[in-house]
């Protein structure tokens, strides 16, 4: 989710040229697999299209990307502990965001639509944020 609405967003900055942006998971549980039914449809509800495929962390992420982003605390740990990270690289996605609830954003899977709708608008929000950190390095 995270991924679409960033590059929304760019696209409608018109820096979807300048910014590479993709999503990894640390497990390689939905490799392959489509985002979420429920994550598709809360982005179709924003106008956002959500059609990339699940893909495994490479230890070339971290020489590839300036950022990478985790959403929770446990996706940190796991980031700092791949072979070939880069500390300086890794941050949380709630670091982004004006006035967090909370350090992580909570994993909605096991949840309803509801979870979904409230993890898109945190999301929303930082990633508001990660574009203003962002803006000082276009």
């Amino acid at each position: 989710m995270a991924e679409a609405i960033l590059q929304s967003k760019l696209a409608a900055r018109s820096l979807a040229d300048r910014v590479l942006v993709d999503s990894a998971g640390t497990g390689d549980w939905h490799v392959g697999h489509m985002p979420d039914p429920r994550t598709r449809q809360v982005c179709a509800e924003h106008g956002i299209p959500c059609q990339s495929r699940a893909r495994q962390l490479r230890s070339a992420d971290f020489e590839e990307f300036d950022l990478i982003i985790g959403m929770d605390d446990a996706n940190r740990r796991d980031l700092l502990a791949w072979a070939g990270s880069d500390p300086r690289r890794v941050r949380l996605m709630m670091e982004f965001h004006p006035a967090p609830s909370r350090p992580d954003v909570p994993d909605p899977y096991y949840g309803e639509l509801s979870d979904f709708r409230d993890v898109y608008r945190q999301l929303d929000e930082a990633i508001d944020g990660l574009l203003t950190h962002l803006s000082g390095k276009l």
